[in-house]
């Protein structure tokens, strides 16, 4: 079974993430790096938007 860069996207279903590469390594293992597609975040403190994640 392959495993794209799409696939994963979709089958993860996480919003706001973006697969940048799939790597079957050892024992069957797949590691997937991801990044997030948002601009920044809000601060957990007060609630202010934030450009540094």
């Amino acid at each position: 079974m392959t495993f794209d860069k799409e696939t994963l996207q979709t089958l993860l279903n996480l919003p706001d993430i973006a697969v940048d590469r799939v790597v079957l390594g050892e024992r069957k293992t797949l590691k997937v790096y991801v990044h997030s597609t948002l601009e920044g975040t809000n601060c957990h403190r007060c609630g202010r938007q934030g450009k540094r994640i």
